[in-house]
């Protein structure tokens, strides 16, 4: 391959590739998942859906607005166990 494709590659395509949202889970420091979601409008609502159920299966009575807070903020964090939405 020549250097002409190589940095094509690189400019159509390699940045695409790695434009992710992330849903990060831990609790007391230890990872439990990551979850990649492309950066995009669907991409970014499946993402949020993803956080609200992490979130709402670890803590079933958490009110459904402070979940939707967190996920505004990027993370949830109670006790010790944390949920992040980052994107990449």
């Amino acid at each position: 391959m020549n250097k002409v494709s190589v940095e094509r590659i690189e400019n159509d395509k390699f940045q695409n590739v790695l434009s992710t949202v992330n849903v990060v889970e831990e609790v007391v420091d230890t990872l439990l998942g990551i979850t990649s979601f492309p950066d995009d409008k669907e991409g970014n609502r499946n993402a949020e859906i993803h956080f609200f159920d992490l979130v709402r299966e670890t803590y079933p009575n958490e009110l459904e607005e402070n979940i939707e807070v967190a996920i505004e903020d990027g993370v949830f964090d109670k006790d010790q166990y944390h949920v992040f939405l980052i994107h990449s």
